[in-house]
């Protein structure tokens, strides 16, 4: 199995990678195709994309995210709730890889997108956003409500290796059911199509006409065939997508195929009267087995600290502090928690997904001392805050 090694560590399998895009950094160029998703997926499909941008002569580089910068998926999800997750990393040539999670693909329709944040001690960066597509499921599921998500490196880390065990535990399952998708979803217009078939395959029950399919062979057990067939949407596998044209060149919504060039599934899209590439993989995805979530785990954890901040632990003065440009902000207040493992060479920001409370927002700043952090506001938060820290050196 080729394996992608990611600079932090991470190692991808190539063969599991479900999208490859490109996105312009300052936002000129061509917009790539939609990245297409169906709604309730919760196998974390991993998506590669490389950014670009344009230099003073105007040629096309590729931008490579720095060392220790962080790498953020931003998505608003067709229903304008929103997700801020932590990427998985960056490859030697700079692509970075992230996964869909289930509530990116929990709400259905065609306006939303995608796009990186890359953030250094400088600031942060947007590419252009990503076209994102999420399919309505036919089954509907009332347990899974689209929400924010902001998720910590822990439990996305989490999320990873519970699916990684529940694929591993349900393989066989899961693999018919993949290989099933467009026919389970069009069960509801199947099961009219397959009633209509039953019942054409009665009238024809007695004899052989000799003018339709099936001659030779008893017309009741021919139409019954055809009816299973339909039932079930699949039309078989091809080579190709001309032999596909050749054996089907107008079908029915929910038939599907697979084929054999691309390993792709093929469903006909009745609104344009062609068979279209869903790009959804014929065979059985590759997941992270233990070693590389235990190698995922062990980068991931160490640039992550949990730190409360008691109301107590606020003094109010005036405290100015210094920015790297120069520039210096006055605050009112102060606290100065103890954190082991802090030297005064480590950089360190407030994540995103810890602005949930007011408490939090009131945080304006903070910088690093030898074994403690300094935390500034303008208002002192009424009650204890937890803050997530990510800190690199």
């Amino acid at each position: 199995m080729t394996e992608i090694a990611l600079t932090n560590g991470v190692k991808v399998p190539a063969d599991s990678l479900a999208f490859w895009r490109f996105a312009w950094m300052d936002g000129n160029g061509a917009t790539d195709r939609p990245i297409r998703l169906v709604q309730y997926d919760d196998t974390l499909p991993v998506a590669a994309v490389t950014l670009k941008y344009y230099d003073q002569e105007g040629q096309e580089q590729t931008y490579i995210p720095p060392t220790g910068a962080t790498l953020r998926v931003k998505m608003r999800k067709p229903d304008e709730k929103w997700v801020l997750n932590d990427c998985l990393g960056v490859d030697a040539e700079g692509r970075v890889y992230f996964a869909f999670t289930l509530q990116m693909c929990a709400a259905d329709g065609t306006g939303a997108w995608c796009n990186i944040q890359v953030t250094t001690e400088n600031g942060t960066k947007h590419c252009q956003k990503i076209n994102v597509q999420v399919e309505r499921n036919a089954v509907q599921l009332d347990d899974i409500t689209s929400t924010d998500e902001y998720r910590t490196l822990e439990s996305l880390a989490k999320d990873v290796t519970d699916a990684a065990k529940i694929m591993k535990d349900n393989e066989a399952a899961i693999q018919s059911a993949y290989a099933n998708m467009d026919a389970i979803k069009a069960a509801p217009e199947n099961a009219t199509a397959a009633a209509a078939s039953a019942k054409e395959a009665r009238s024809w029950a007695v004899g052989d006409t000799g003018t339709r399919q099936g001659e030779g062979m008893d017309n009741a057990k021919y139409y019954a065939a055809l009816a299973q067939q339909v039932s079930q949407g699949a039309v078989g596998w091809y080579p190709n997508y001309e032999a596909l044209y050749a054996a089907h060149e107008v079908g029915y919504d929910g038939n599907w195929a697979i084929i054999g060039d691309t390993d792709t599934i093929w469903v006909w899209d009745s609104d344009t009267g062609t068979w279209r590439d869903t790009g959804e993989s014929s065979k059985f995805a590759n997941y992270y087995d233990k070693t590389q979530i235990d190698t995922m785990l062990a980068a991931m954890k160490p640039n992550l600290k949990t730190v409360t901040v008691a109301a107590s632990a606020w003094a109010s003065g005036s405290y100015s502090v210094t920015w790297d440009d120069g520039s210096t902000t006055t605050y009112t207040a102060c606290a100065t928690v103890e954190v082991a493992g802090i030297t005064t060479d480590s950089k360190i920001s407030v994540s995103p997904r810890t602005c949930v409370t007011d408490n939090v927002r009131l945080v304006a700043a903070l910088e690093p001392d030898a074994g403690a952090v300094k935390f500034y506001a303008n208002a002192v938060p009424t009650g204890a805050a937890t803050f997530i820290l990510e800190v690199s050196s």
